[in-house]
């Protein structure tokens, strides 16, 4: 830890830091930091040295948050609060009965909410709440930041309306995009199958394989073989051919799911790509021709769709730009943003 809390301080080009933090630990992990040779040893260390001027702690869970309390070497804690997750509410109160900062995150509710002013009052009308912490990715959004923090007028019966309805628009069922990975795995079928009565949680756990990272479809691959191998079952439990039973359900037109809007998917010719597979591997004659098998070795014929979501912010922070320049002498610039990942981007764009 000695060396990590180094790296920080060259990483920022500074000898000192104000705050920090030990982010978001398991029960078992807070465990490992207070424990022999634990972090706290060297955090306590570079705070006796002048390079740390306060120690915190940052969680997801009320149960750590509730530990966190009885540490005494906590001197801020950073949760959730917001208009729709009040889960903390009691928690924060104590946090001012023990003189520990409070530090608010996901005051908008991690986007869900779309009233920024109106979320920030909200949050800043608490005052057990010590410092808050939105995202703002424009000047315009600082200042409105900077206005509504600033307001310390008491909440109007106007606002407090507009709360209640925001919390029953949202409820508990929103993306805070913590675990963004699961987030985009779970709804990436929701712009390709139009069921508007089906209900999904996702998780992310520890495995003994490797990490499935933010890269390439993130979550969305392990998600597609779930659901495809789920609509082949019911296709087979209904006795329907599964590429009929998916031409059946598959989005047509334009289509905006209530879920995940403002987002919505146009025609994308997904039903010309389904004629097309189908005529080249020969589809009709070879589920006629595998039908009747038995053994313990089997021929088969499968197909499995897939969507993919960018471009759709406020949802999956994938913002897709352009900027379009006309020079003096008549030539035009384009100018796009892209990440290179391996996929060749850098070539074709400066050809």
């Amino acid at each position: 830890m000695a060396a990590d809390i180094e790296t920080s301080l060259n990483n920022f080009r500074t000898d000192y830091i104000d705050l920090y933090q030990v982010h978001n630990p398991s029960m078992e992990q807070l465990d490992q930091v207070i424990g022999e040779g634990g972090a706290l040893e060297a955090l306590i260390e570079a705070k006796a040295a002048g390079k740390i001027g306060h120690i915190g702690l940052t969680a997801h869970s009320t149960a750590v948050f509730e530990r966190a309390l009885e540490l005494d070497w906590v001197e801020t804690i950073m949760f959730p609060y917001n208009i729709v997750e009040q889960q903390g509410a009691e928690l924060i109160r104590k946090c001012a009965e023990k003189n520990i900062g409070f530090i608010d995150m996901k005051p908008l509710a991690g986007g869900a909410i779309e009233d920024g002013t109106l979320a920030l009052r909200y949050v800043c009308s608490n005052p057990d709440v010590t410092v808050v912490i939105p995202g703002m990715a424009e000047i315009r959004e600082l200042d409105e930041n900077m206005a509504a923090c600033s307001d310390s007028t008491p909440l109007t019966e106007e606002e407090l309306k507009k709360m209640e309805e925001v919390r029953a628009q949202l409820g508990n069922d929103f993306c805070r995009r913590c675990n963004a990975i699961a987030a985009n795995g779970l709804t990436s079928w929701r712009l390709q199958y139009a069921c508007p009565n089906i209900r999904g949680e996702a998780y992310t756990i520890y495995t003994n394989t490797p990490v499935g990272g933010a890269m390439r479809g993130y979550g969305i691959p392990q998600v597609c073989f779930a659901i495809e191998s789920f609509m082949d079952d019911v296709a087979n439990e209904i006795h329907m051919d599964p590429l009929e039973f998916r031409r059946k359900n598959l989005i047509q037109g334009y289509y905006e799911d209530a879920y995940l809007k403002p987002i919505a998917a146009n025609t994308n010719g997904i039903f010309e790509c389904l004629e097309k597979g189908a005529e080249y591997i020969h589809w009709d004659e070879k589920r006629k021709e595998y039908a009747e098998q038995t053994g313990d070795v089997r021929k088969g014929v499968g197909m499995a769709l897939f969507s993919y979501k960018t471009g759709v912010w406020p949802i999956s922070l994938e913002i897709a730009g352009a900027r379009l320049s006309l020079n003096q002498d008549g030539s035009v610039q384009l100018m796009l943003g892209a990440t290179e990942i391996g996929q060749g981007a850098d070539t074709v764009f400066s050809q």
